[in-house]
């Protein structure tokens, strides 16, 4: 995001407790500190429990997963997410896949 400050892009990062040693309090906020980057804490997994695509991922284990939506996307309370571009879980392996799949959304 640093490198297109005037992108017009809106991030949503859910944080959510997935080993038992996380905490709230020890939530990394300031790790995300762009003005587009809306973050939310998820104490109970609720979004990766149930929204898809995270739900429908078959891994145990995706506390860094990511879903990428188009400009006409759309994610309604009480609706499916739509206008998925992709969605995997494990950003930290996949940066160079996520940052090709966003510079072609610019």
């Amino acid at each position: 995001m640093r490198k297109n400050p005037d992108a017009d892009v809106a991030v949503y990062a859910i944080w959510e407790r997935s080993l038992p040693t996380d905490r709230r309090s020890e939530w990394p906020s300031e790790a995300l500190d762009d003005p587009r980057v809306i973050q939310f804490w998820d104490e109970e997994q609720t979004t990766s429990r149930t929204v898809p695509p995270f739900a429908d991922m078959k891994s145990l284990y995706h506390a860094d997963a990511y879903a990428l939506f188009g400009p006409d996307g759309r994610w309604q309370e009480g609706q499916d997410p739509t206008g998925l571009v992709s969605a995997a879980p494990n950003i930290l392996g996949r940066s160079g896949t996520f940052r090709a799949e966003l510079e072609r959304l610019w």
